[in-house]
């Protein structure tokens, strides 16, 4: 059985911003950027990520393990899912996410 990688289909998106996120993607344009990315705005790596979530779950009180993976499953669940966009339109923006 032959075995064929799953290609990504890019497609481009415009999405329309409100003035106070659009000002904070403009404040970052100047912002210096590692050579192999195409990120609009600085962010630390996962690691320094999960440690910050660590950090606000200890000060929370929170007991669940909180990562970058848990955010991007509650961002599909909660915050897409059950607002009616449909599993083709979240399946495509964690796409963009993780290649960003």
């Amino acid at each position: 059985m032959d075995h064929k990688e799953k290609e990504k289909d890019w497609h481009c998106f415009e999405i329309p911003l409100l003035d106070i996120p659009a000002g904070i993607i403009n404040k970052y344009k100047v912002y210096p950027k590692p050579r192999n990315t195409t990120a609009l705005l600085p962010a630390p790596s996962n690691q320094k990520m999960n440690s910050y979530l660590k950090e606000i779950a200890d000060i929370s009180g929170i007991e669940k393990t909180l990562t970058t993976h848990t955010a991007r499953r509650t961002f599909a669940t909660t915050v897409m899912l059950q607002n009616g966009v449909s599993m083709e339109a979240v399946s495509k923006m964690l796409d963009i996410l993780a290649f960003s």
